[in-house]
């Protein structure tokens, strides 16, 4: 009898137990998720001031709407900071290169909060006017600056001549392509 007694106790005292360290998980849990809404909060205010900070630069306005429960991300768009009449939450409805310039914006905003050692960005600038090609490698040039220990690789068609000589910045020019020239594919075509 001492000994189902001491076995009845032991298994009591090892479910107190357990329950405590699920307690414990929970409480754990409940503590991890609200940091994780506190560093989504600050990312999404970050990104906010960045983006809005860009455009600023241009003579514009914007905000970034992060829809957490439906996973997704918008913008709003205002041509001129000061007239409210052209706030535009459609991007489609801008030029080609106001989408080009929001959307560099968006991504300058959004590296901003991420870390990441390498950033690509490819045609970047394609359909963006000359005023808004210089802002925008302005903010991209300021940004690596800021991040020096991050490598950014940005390949575009256009001269870039006019970016200011800077330690940091190496600028590689590809010679154009040879027009008529045969791709692979019609190379390894005309071996077989």
């Amino acid at each position: 009898m001492d000994r189902a007694r001491h076995a009845y106790f032991e298994k009591e005292s090892g479910c107190k137990q357990i329950e405590r360290e699920g307690e414990q998980l929970k409480q754990d849990a409940h503590e991890r998720w609200n940091r994780l809404k506190r560093i989504r909060q600050y990312i999404c205010r970050r990104s906010n001031r960045e983006f809005d900070n860009i455009l600023q630069a241009k003579g514009s306005a914007g905000k970034l709407d992060f829809e957490h429960k439906e996973k997704t991300l918008g913008l709003t768009y205002q041509k001129d900071n000061a007239d409210d009449a052209n706030i535009i939450n459609n991007i489609t409805s801008l030029s080609g290169g106001e989408r080009s310039f929001s959307t560099l914006a968006m991504l300058i905003s959004l590296g901003a909060t991420i870390e990441c050692p390498f950033r690509v960005m490819d045609e970047f600038d394609v359909f963006m006017d000359q005023v808004s090609r210089k802002v925008a490698m302005k903010e991209l040039v300021d940004m690596a600056k800021k991040m020096e220990n991050r490598q950014f690789i940005f390949i575009t068609p256009q001269d870039l001549s006019s970016l200011p000589q800077s330690d940091i910045l190496k600028i590689f020019k590809m010679n154009p392509p040879i027009r008529g020239q045969r791709t692979l594919e019609e190379a390894f075509a005309t071996q077989g």
